[in-house]
């Protein structure tokens, strides 16, 4: 049993090599170690009561720390950061997402407005404009948070090109069961005119089982003309030397 005042090495209690008290929190009484410095504890109150003291800006907020209002400004302790920096709760100017980001006092302004991800693809050498062809032969395209048809994007921010194409000439967003089918099989095609709505899966599944069937049929005739090919010009060749087996015996 631990008593108050107690005090040992950081390697004793598996710390760092500095010297511990045991010491009790002057507001809730809640008992740990804390540092030791000259013969004095580092830190009077836990970190629970050190949170509750409010910081220069809490004030001014109009919201909560579960529940922020935009601009509301607290301390990294207050709304779960493992430091004492103070942060802002902005929405990203670009995807719209909001989120606790620092906040430097001497600049009065917000490290950076957008988030971590739309950060990262802005300075990106390879960032094409919002369109690209993902692993299954799709292009998919990034949609603005104040676009119509957001709703339609992945948690990125992209939709599938054919399904915004399709969307945009009915004027309304599609249903996550509605298909959109390419006629002519290929899957960057996204012209009007090549596209076609199914509406559930179940057709779309028996129009690729029959286009496979096709492509497999079309596969084996294509071998099978090769081989009567090769075969058509073994027979000239026989032939001809028949022809000159009986010229040579005359």
């Amino acid at each position: 049993m631990l008593k108050l005042g107690e005090i040992r090495k950081g390697a004793e209690i598996e710390r760092d090599s500095h010297k511990y008290i045991w010491h009790a929190c002057i507001k809730c009484g809640k008992e740990r170690w804390v540092g030791l410095n000259h013969g004095k504890p580092t830190r009077l109150k836990c970190r629970s009561c050190g949170a509750k003291k409010p910081s220069l800006y809490s004030s001014s907020c109009k919201g909560t720390a579960e529940h922020p209002a935009i601009g509301d400004i607290r301390r990294g302790i207050e709304v779960a950061k493992s430091n004492s920096h103070y942060y802002i709760w902005l929405v990203c100017s670009v995807c719209g997402k909001g989120r606790w980001t620092i906040f430097s006092v001497k600049e009065n302004k917000a490290k950076n407005p957008l988030c971590r991800y739309c950060w990262r693809r802005s300075n990106k050498h390879n960032w094409k404009g919002g369109r690209i062809k993902n692993a299954n032969g799709y292009i998919d395209v990034f949609i603005q948070h104040d676009d119509f048809f957001y709703s339609m994007a992945s948690k990125r921010g992209y939709a599938q090109e054919h399904r915004i194409v399709m969307a945009k000439y009915l004027k309304r967003c599609l249903l996550p069961w509605e298909i959109v089918h390419h006629k002519n099989g290929v899957k960057d095609d996204n012209k009007l005119e090549n596209l076609q709505l199914l509406p559930s899966r179940r057709y779309h599944i028996v129009d690729l089982v029959t286009k496979s069937r096709i492509k497999i049929l079309e596969r084996q005739l294509k071998a099978q003309s090769e081989k009567i090919l090769s075969l058509e010009i073994e027979l000239t060749l026989l032939r001809a030397q028949l022809i000159d087996n009986a010229f040579s015996e005359r």
